[in-house]
């Protein structure tokens, strides 16, 4: 009798671990879920940032589908569709306004999704050859004064109207022009500058 309490009391606490796994963890229709935190596969590892490509996740990608250096799962072959496009992936929703070395990134931009071969996180079109993508520590975009072009940035910039931010995150995806030390962004006349402290309080 006391073992078979034992055993009930075992098969009790693991039902009750699983419900909370399962309830905690929702997966997406291209991904299964997995009892503890594995790693996944990827289309190209070697262009992946290491914080995405050995992170621990409870869904994995379906068999015939690997992850892109996004993290999104996608088809086997649409993976080959970008192998031999150099630093690029297969995206399924990335910018229809890509970032281009030396060039100011656009203010104003389609939400529309564009499908295809994108520039991996950290890599920038080049100018000259808008195929081929080139590394943005190397040939970053032009950004606009008191900022520069950070690949991984806060999920909570620091503006004048919320300098302090909670439950943030960085990601590493698109990148974008982030505010020097000591500035936060203001939106003056309709633009988003970046400004320091003492500014925030003028009116412009």
């Amino acid at each position: 009798m006391r073992n078979s309490g034992v055993v009930l009391l075992f098969l009790g606490a693991l039902c009750i671990c699983l419900v909370y796994t399962s309830a905690r963890h929702k997966c997406y229709d291209t991904e299964v879920q997995v009892w503890y935190p594995m790693r996944d596969r990827f289309c190209k590892p070697w262009i992946t940032f290491q914080t995405e490509m050995y992170k621990g996740r409870y869904c994995l990608c379906k068999q015939g589908y690997v992850r892109n250096a996004w993290g999104h799962c996608i088809k086997e072959s649409e993976c080959n569709k970008c192998i031999y496009v150099r630093n690029a992936d297969y995206n399924q929703c990335s910018s229809s306004c890509p970032l281009v070395c030396g060039q100011r990134p656009p203010s104003v931009c389609t939400l529309q999704c564009a499908i295809g071969c994108a520039c991996a996180p950290g890599f920038v079109l080049d100018p000259w050859y808008k195929k081929y993508c080139v590394p943005a520590s190397t040939c970053p975009p032009s950004c606009p004064r008191n900022s520069v072009f950070q690949t991984c940035t806060t999920t909570c910039p620091q503006t004048c109207e919320n300098p302090y931010w909670k439950n943030c995150e960085i990601q590493c995806h698109r990148g974008e022009c982030t505010c020097l030390p000591g500035y936060v962004k203001k939106l003056v006349r309709g633009e988003e500058k970046c400004v320091s402290w003492n500014r925030c309080s003028l009116r412009e």
